[in-house]
């Protein structure tokens, strides 16, 4: 196998790994953070969808970190290990992606490096293990918006390298990432909505 045929396998693993984690990151978000009052006040009150934004959450993280986990003993297709490969004497340098390029990926993520941290902490001392309340009363949560400048990192990366080696453009999206998540809680909260304002009817109906 070619090193174009392999750099392309292993950017598709990548790929899905970063789905993997933008797609639940997009759901919770909106789970968090939804369109209307009505909306966030039935989630307030759900505590299945309570639970539910929190597990998209940790799954969220715990697809992240398989990206930016660095330590030699890390995940095979880290985003460290794979820039590595492509520097002059890595295992992909005929590719000869430009130094330029590789320079400014490890500056984004020198940038980053304190929310990499606060993701990789989470997964290792809460998601994925239990070390116990007082080891983690410490831990800090990064922002939504910190954690899609990651992703952004990761897509900037699969963009380049298909424009550099194979001269075509990638769509990072998917077509499961257009779907909105929003579509059951505006009906829910419409349903919940309608439902109190008839209450309200027939209640105002019974005094008069």
């Amino acid at each position: 196998m070619g090193k174009k045929a392999e750099i392309k396998e292993e950017i598709w693993e990548i790929w899905k790994i970063t789905l993997n984690a933008k797609r639940p990151l997009k759901y919770s978000f909106y789970l968090h953070k939804p369109e209307t009052p009505e909306e966030l006040d039935y989630i307030r009150f759900s505590k299945d969808f309570q639970f539910i934004r929190h597990s998209l959450w940790r799954l969220a993280v715990i697809e992240l970190s398989k990206l930016f986990n660095s330590a030699k003993s890390g995940d095979k297709f880290n985003i460290f290990r794979f820039i590595n490969k492509l520097e002059k004497d890595g295992y992909y340098r005929s590719l000869k992606i430009k130094q330029s390029k590789i320079d400014h990926w490890r500056k984004l993520l020198s940038d980053y490096d304190d929310i990499i941290k606060i993701v990789l902490e989470l997964r290792n001392r809460v998601y994925a293990h239990t070390d116990g309340p007082e080891a983690i009363n410490d831990l800090d949560t990064p922002t939504f918006e910190q954690t899609e400048k990651l992703i952004d990192i990761i897509e900037n990366v699969i963009q380049e390298i298909y424009s550099s080696v194979f001269d075509s453009f990638v769509n990072v999206e998917s077509p499961d990432i257009d779907l909105n998540p929003s579509g059951i809680i505006k009906t829910l909260a419409e349903e919940k909505k309608s439902r109190i304002e008839r209450l309200q009817s027939l209640l105002k109906n019974k005094r008069s």
